[in-house]
Order: structure tokens, then C-alpha cells, then sequence
């Protein structure tokens, strides 16, 4: 509070409702400086097409039919730095700050498979794909993100909270990687969710020999997130990471305006079928019919995939015990 009235500062007496508003506005001064100091860097996957999306645009069409071309518009506006898609908040210590990314739709989930050829010969070169499986996992609409502790004195990063799937995990900022005073997060391909690391894939459960039994030429299958790893569709290098500079366009939503969508706590999006699995290019046809078969059922049955194919859209942040508690008390199963 010391440092708000100094910013306010001394002069001739005012009236208490002038005071008032000057504190006030010094708050929100304060509030907007520490959410663009340490606003999150973050890096988008090279083969990411569905870029972050105005708030605004995207609420037109919160409850209508939506297409392929209209999930993957974004790009242009994110290209000239004009995605408006970053909603800060500030505690009122100041402590915290929250960032939430909003992009128009969660994609396929992330697989990889490592497997020898079905051939008739014993010394096949063992393959290893990474892949998108679609259609599972996906939804429209989707919420991701960070929330940044800060230390007493205001000074710098303490620790961050990265949100992944079904929740996330708090970690030092002596992990973390940073530029000047902003966090460096990763945000997996498809699925945006945000890791402290360049790590090629994130495994979230793997099918490996044992369990394999019969399918002696699969190694291993690995469901999770492809962070930085090329897929075998899109190769290596072939495209350089996109970096998103959430302090531009940074909306703070202590000093937000009325806006169309924020009193609206319902889904952002509409329910979409998300346990059909497509044939996978990737892969050979009978082994991607295998993975069709299989994939339908593992995630019907393994407990950690079991909520990734109901398609079902999230709910506004602001409704949220993550966003109320920023974080503090972490809450399971907020996140789609």
C-alpha cells in the first residue's frame, strides 16, 4: 500500500472521492506494469495451426456451427502480433500474476509408435513415427494457462504454475528458463499445453512390450504431447517454431471493459465427437487399423486417457477455482 500512495503522491488536499480514484488508478497502474514486465514468453510447435484467436472474433461463433477453415484463420493476425488472445489477472498483494491463452480449438491427441515392419524377413529396420491421432481429444475452444508467483519484494519470478492436462504442476524458478524476467513456456502441439522445457514429447501413458503380447513387432506406443518434436507428416525442419509475445495486445482484466463474453461462465464452444479415430498416413494400413481398433479402446478404458475423448468444450476461467485461487490451491479435472 506504501508503494501505491507514493505513487500517488503528495501535493494540495483533495477530496476523498478524488483520493479514491487516484489510489485506484494507481492500483491499476501498478497492476498492468508488473503484468507486462513478466508476461510468459511462450513457444508455439512448428506445425501448430491453430494459433491463438481474438476473444471477440471467436465469441461471435461461440454456439454455431464451426469448420476446419475457420479453426486455422488465426494465423494471419498472430503473424502481425494482433492476436488479442492473453487475459491477465493480478492479486490484490500483487503476488500473483495469471495468464490465461485462449486458442479457437484443442487438435488431435499426440501419439508415437515404435515398431519393425511386418515383412517377411527378421531384420527389419525398427521404425519410429510420431503422430497425431485424430480424432481423438479433440474440442473446440481452448484454455491453457500460467500463473506466475512473484517474490515478496515484487522483484522477480519465485516459482510457475504450468497448466497441463486435468491440472498442472508448480516448479522453481531456478528450473526455469527465462529472457530478462519472462518465463520461456513451451506449448505442446494441438493440445497447448504448457511445459517448463524443449522436451521432443511428453508421455502421458505408454502400451509398452509386455502388454503388447501378441503384436510382437510393436515395441512400444506412447500417448501424450508432442512439445517440440517434428511429425513423421510434417518432418524435420521443414517449419521454425512460432514465439508469442503474450505482454502484446495483453488484456488485464482488473481494468478490462464490459465485453460481450465477460459475465459468460457457460462452455466455449459446441460438443463435437471426439472418439472417432481416422486412418493414420503414417503408419502402414494394417498396422494403422490395428491403432484405430486400439486407440478407440484404450481410451475408453486407461484411466489417464479416459476424459480425453469426450469432446466437450471448457468452461470460461473466470468460473474457476484455478482463477479464483490462483493456483494456490490446486484443483483437478478443471481443465479439458
Amino acid at each position: 500500500m506504501v508503494t501505491l500512495l507514493a505513487l500517488v503522491g503528495c501535493g494540495e488536499s483533495r477530496s476523498p472521492m478524488s483520493a479514491t480514484a487516484q489510489l485506484q488508478g494507481a492500483e491499476s497502474n501498478a497492476q498492468r506494469a508488473l503484468a507486462e514486465r513478466f508476461a510468459p514468453v511462450l513457444v508455439l510447435h512448428p506445425e501448430e495451426r491453430y494459433f491463438p484467436m481474438s476473444l471477440d472474433d471467436y465469441f461471435v461463433y461461440l454456439n454455431e456451427a464451426k469448420n476446419e477453415a475457420f479453426f486455422t484463420s488465426g494465423q494471419p493476425a498472430f503473424d502481425r502480433g494482433e492476436a488479442q488472445a492473453t487475459v491477465a489477472q493480478v492479486s490484490p498483494d500483487l503476488r500473483y500474476l495469471q495468464y490465461w491463452f485462449f486458442y479457437p480449438k484443442n487438435g488431435c491427441q499426440g501419439m508415437q509408435m515404435d515398431y519393425r515392419p511386418w515383412t517377411w524377413w527378421q531384420d527389419a529396420t525398427a521404425q519410429h513415427k510420431t503422430f497425431e491421432l485424430c480424432n481423438v481429444a479433440i474440442h473446440e475452444g481452448d484454455w491453457e494457462h500460467v500463473t506466475i508467483e512473484l517474490t515478496p519484494d515484487l522483484a522477480a519470478v519465485n516459482k510457475v504454475y504450468f497448466s497441463e492436462h486435468s491440472g498442472g504442476v508448480w516448479q522453481d524458478a531456478a528450473t526455469l528458463e527465462f529472457e530478462a524476467d519472462r518465463v520461456v513456456v513451451y506449448a505442446a502441439l494441438n493440445s497447448h499445453a504448457n511445459y517448463a522445457s524443449a522436451e521432443g514429447f511428453h508421455t502421458v501413458t505408454t502400451v509398452a512390450r509386455p502388454e503388447l503380447a501378441a503384436l510382437t513387432w510393436i515395441d512400444a506406443v506412447r500417448i501424450g504431447d508432442i512439445v517440440t518434436a517434428a511429425t513423421s507428416a510434417g518432418g524435420a525442419g521443414t517449419r521454425s517454431a512460432k514465439r508469442w509475445d503474450t505482454a502484446r495486445n495483453l488484456i488485464v482484466w482488473n481494468e478490462a471493459k464490459p465485453s460481450q463474453y465477460r459475465d459468460y461462465l457457460g462452455p466455449w464452444g459446441r460438443a463435437v465427437d471426439a472418439k472417432q479415430v481416422l486412418p493414420i498416413s503414417e503408419l502402414p494400413d494394417y498396422l494403422s487399423t490395428i491403432v484405430q481398433v486400439l486407440g478407440k479402446l484404450a481410451f475408453n478404458v486407461v484411466p489417464e486417457l479416459r476424459d480425453r475423448g469426450q469432446g466437450v468444450s471448457p468452461p470460461s476461467p473466470w468460473g474457476r477455482t484455478s482463477w479464483q485461487q490462483f493456483d494456490r490451491i490446486t484443483i483437478k479435472d478443471e481443465h479439458r
